[in-house]
């Protein structure tokens, strides 16, 4: 007795095919598992049809000598079982005489044909082509299965529905919804089988939507089909399917079939379903036109969000070589309306060829607003990438049917498309940050560096021109833009040179503009004979300049730093800590009070 009998479960949907062939074997001690069949030999292929609860045919044993048989049962190209006959007396054997007829008889229940023998859920139903034909199952709380249309040439296969793992990590970055039912046909498919294409539908994934998905975007849930062999990610037309609430219904002849048997346990169920009330309308809900899809094949399928990439921050910085850039690179994920997508997975890496290659599952998941951030991105010195990726999420360089980056899916009148298209290939999609790093400490402005803007020289008594230290109009003719400013004389370093234009006794004023590569802070050196005010941006500094030990110390009198002395003897040093990125002007008021002139700075940018 088989202890996995179910007396509600048998399958009458198949067409079981019965094999016998005579084995190559002339004794019972040769006859085992392995046993081929004898070629040439007798051969018989017929379909079994149902009888009362079980599949049945009758043999009629040819008189031909052959001492042992093989009788199989096959569903497609499955092979259920085999038994083995004897027409002689063999020890083990059941005999058979010749000429005799053996009825056959087996039974095959619903879970046969699932991925493990005996545990579903799933379904089969064996359905020729030209007909067509519709196989359900339950999963995830609903109904899921496939309706084929007649095709034009006909083809008899087993169709199985029944769940399969969860697409997400598998082979998809997008959320999914609902559960993954995985159809197979056996024998499988010939190629071209369903130019009709079947809807596929999985009514699970209305209920098992977020409560906080807006209606607009559950419309733009769209099922994906998986392919294995080669591997294949296809998001697939949407379809209109209906999707109905089942419901038992006990009959008379099930209530006396039961009872005969004495599965009394059975029969009360099938009393109750006859008796209990039933449900007068089957439950339609949609979703866009339906929970469905057209496929042309069979294989894995399951609801997703089809979705895209954006950067939204840290792309285009500059940072010191070795350091963290201030910003994380931060991406966004968005439906085909520009909604976020939460729980989708973003990889970041490198490059987009090791983004791609990372392994799946990897990654972090978009939180209520779509966006992902990435760690600290730490730089090296030149040009430096970091490519964000997701299979299925559309990039730069990958996305969907319509113009710009978008979605990877199909087109249609539903979505304000002009037609409506036919299934999308679903490809890895990136976008890629940019940086550069640099190596500090950076010399910004060398001493003897030209590019300066001049004024002057100026008698003492004068005033900065109008709106200083913003440039007046017109650059000093005799001085320019060269550097350093100088009438020669006391502590001039090795090597300088210059016009000799900076008259004693005389103000002069100069701007530089400075390129600020990174944020850090800006060290600003002035050699100065005599005296000195700076602005910094168009505010004054001049204050914070610290003393040094040779003469040079703020005077609140004057306003000016004051420095005595050879120019080489304590130079003004000025720190500003907190400098962004950027141009910064740099604003020069130099006083001489006799003896030699002399100006010139330089600019450091450190970490």
């Amino acid at each position: 007795m088989n202890t996995n009998y179910q007396a509600n479960a048998f399958n009458p949907n198949l067409a079981p095919q019965v094999r016998i062939c005579a084995l190559d074997a002339t004794s019972a001690a040769a006859v085992m598992a392995a046993t081929l069949c004898k070629s040439p030999g007798y051969a018989l292929v017929v379909t079994a049809t149902v009888d009362d609860g079980k599949y049945a045919y009758n043999w009629a044993v040819p008189k031909n000598g052959v001492p042992f048989y093989r009788v199989s049962v096959f569903v497609g190209a499955t092979q259920l079982g085999f038994t083995d006959v004897a027409t002689v007396k063999s020890e083990g054997f059941e005999v058979v005489n010749d000429g005799r007829t053996l009825p056959i008889k087996f039974r095959i229940e619903q879970y046969a044909l699932c991925a493990t023998p005996g545990i579903g859920p799933c379904a089969s139903t064996t359905i020729n082509l030209a007909t067509g034909g519709t196989v359900t199952t339950t999963l995830g709380g609903g109904s899921a299965g496939v309706i084929i249309p007649p095709q034009p040439v006909g083809f008899v296969t087993t169709v199985t529905t029944q769940i399969c793992p969860d697409l997400n990590n598998r082979v998809t970055d997008l959320p999914t919804f609902g559960p993954c039912v995985r159809v197979t046909a056996s024998p499988a498919l010939l190629a071209n089988a369903l130019p009709n294409e079947a809807t596929m539908f999985i009514c699970a994934v209305q209920s098992l939507t977020p409560l906080g998905m807006l209606p607009a975007q559950k419309e733009r849930l769209t099922m994906h089909r998986f392919d294995a062999a080669p591997d294949r990610l296809a998001a697939l037309p949407h379809a209109t399917a209906t999707c109905i609430v089942p419901v038992a219904q006990g009959t008379v002849k099930g209530l006396m079939r039961e009872v005969a048997r004495g599965e009394y346990a059975s029969a009360g169920r099938e009393l109750f379903a006859m008796l209990a009330p039933k449900r007068l309308n089957a439950a339609t809900r949609r979703l866009d036109v339906g929970p469905g899809a057209l496929t042309d094949e069979f294989s894995d399928f399951q609801f997703a969000l089809p979705a895209k990439l954006s950067i939204v921050a840290g792309d285009g910085q500059t940072g010191t070589a070795g350091n963290a850039l201030p910003v994380n690179p931060t991406v966004r994920v968005t439906d085909l309306a520009g909604v976020a997508v939460p729980n989708a997975r973003v990889r970041f890496a490198a490059s987009i060829v090791a983004c791609n290659a990372a392994s799946p599952g990897s990654g972090a998941l978009s939180n209520f607003s779509g966006d992902v951030v990435d760690g600290a991105w730490i730089i090296t010195s030149g040009a430096n990438t970091r490519a964000a990726c997701g299979r299925g999420l559309a990039g730069v360089d990958s996305s969907g049917p319509r113009a710009g980056v978008d979605p990877f899916q199909p087109l249609s009148l539903h979505f304000g498309d002009g037609s409506n298209g036919p299934e999308v290939a679903v490809k890895m999609g990136s976008v890629l940050f940019s940086a550069t790093g640099i190596t500090l400490p950076t010399t910004l402005v060398p001493l003897g560096s030209n590019g300066y803007s001049s004024y002057g020289p100026f008698d003492q008594s004068i005033t900065p021109p109008t709106g200083w230290p913003n440039l007046a109009s017109g650059t000093s003719t005799t001085l320019g833009g060269k550097a350093p400013f100088l009438s020669g004389g006391c502590g001039v370093p090795a090597g300088y040179a210059g016009p000799y234009a900076y008259t004693v006794g005389k103000d002069i004023f100069v701007t530089k503009s400075v390129s600020v590569p990174v944020n850090g802070t800006l060290e600003i050196t002035v050699l100065i004979d005599n005296d000195l005010r700076i602005w910094v941006d168009g505010t004054e500094r001049t204050g914070t300049i610290p003393p040094t030990s040779a003469p040079g110390f703020y005077n609140s009198m004057s306003g000016f730093w004051q420095h005595d002395n050879c120019v080489n003897d304590g130079p003004a040093v000025l720190t500003l800590s907190g400098v962004s990125a950027g141009t910064h002007t740099i604003a020069l008021w130099a006083r001489d009070r006799g003896g030699d002139a002399f100006l010139d700075m330089k600019v450091m940018l450190k970490p």
